[in-house]
């Protein structure tokens, strides 16, 4: 999702997972099961998501005006990811709340 396709304060865009879905993420492109890059309004809530970099990644842009906002992650179990869980940056009004994210075991 992008700034083109994003919801807005009164519409938001609600992902809601039904019992049991599970994503096993990509490993291509920005390699990430939800990547919301410059989308506002959106909530990810209920999933289990595997591998990828990321499980989600909302970013916005580095200047206070590009910011996303109003993204709300919640009650996802994410594990498996190269990188991290969650990643995000350049958010106004972000909600992380009531999820599991596991790291995959380091070596060296």
């Amino acid at each position: 999702m992008d700034e083109d396709n994003s919801g807005t304060y009164d519409a938001p865009i609600v992902l809601k997972a039904d019992p049991g879905v599970e994503i096993s993420c990509c490993s291509s492109s920005r390699a990430t099961c939800f990547n919301l890059e410059y989308a506002d309004y959106v909530a990810v809530d209920g999933f289990t998501l595997k591998g990828g970099s990321y499980g989600v990644r909302a970013v916005g842009g580095y200047e206070t005006h590009y910011h996303q906002k109003g993204v709300a992650i919640l009650n996802n179990h994410i594990s498996g990811q190269y990188k991290d869980p969650i990643l995000s940056g350049g958010s106004d009004w972000i909600v992380v709340e009531n999820n599991i994210g596991l790291f995959p075991k380091w070596s060296g």
